[in-house]
């Protein structure tokens, strides 16, 4: 089993959520938004056991395997390298389409 933490609120809990939960290889563990509060009461209602205010503390989570951004396409290209170059224990990366060129 993958055990995923989900960066972004919106459309990471909207679409994403309900798509990895269908794969029974997939374990939604963690969710990140920009705010603490507002992360914990969408993880608690979509019993996620996780909430971070900061994408950073959700990748830096042992229990996280997998990382899939869904943020803006402006704020995806500098998460997703950072996650790779800054913390390359995570095996796993997934952005969604499209990411903002700078």
């Amino acid at each position: 089993m993958i055990r995923l933490g989900i960066v972004g609120c919106n459309y990471g809990r909207n679409v994403q959520l309900p798509a990895f939960r269908a794969d029974p290889r997939c374990e939604v563990v963690a969710l990140a938004g920009s705010d603490t509060a507002r992360a914990a009461e969408i993880a608690r209602a979509a019993n996620v056991p996780k909430a971070y205010g900061d994408w950073r503390a959700l990748v830096e989570d042992s229990a996280v395997q997998a990382v899939a951004v869904a943020t803006m396409p402006a704020l995806q290209a500098q998460i997703a390298e950072d996650v790779a170059q800054g913390l390359a224990w995570t095996p796993g990366q997934v952005s969604e389409h499209p990411i903002e060129n700078k």
